[in-house]
């Protein structure tokens, strides 16, 4: 790949009630690589290395509902939408309003 940085993949171990998660998992690769193995290569070493390193058994992470892709490819890998969690947020100013 010419050398050069093409995509990358990190993420955070937290331990949970459940067990050890690896978490807040980042995964990006440049557009014009993406549909060549690029993404499951970096998603598959930080898995591996989370369970190796870590004992991590679950997987968590977001991604954006408002286009089919990544999810679709997440969903492809067997990575599906939580059935026991929904991802809250809003902005800090606004928050602090309201406390």
């Amino acid at each position: 790949f010419e050398n050069k940085i093409i995509g990358a993949s990190f993420g955070n171990v937290v331990t949970w009630w459940d067990g050890k998660h690896l978490t807040n998992v980042e995964l990006f690769v440049l557009p014009s690589y993406q549909h060549h193995g690029v993404g499951k290569s970096l998603l598959k070493r930080l898995c591996q290395e989370g369970v190796n390193i870590y004992c991590a058994k679950i997987f968590d992470a977001r991604t954006y509902k408002t286009s089919p892709f990544p999810l679709s490819w997440y969903k492809a890998i067997g990575i599906t939408t939580s059935r026991t969690h929904v991802i809250i947020e809003g902005n800090i100013q606004d928050i602090l309003k309201h406390l």
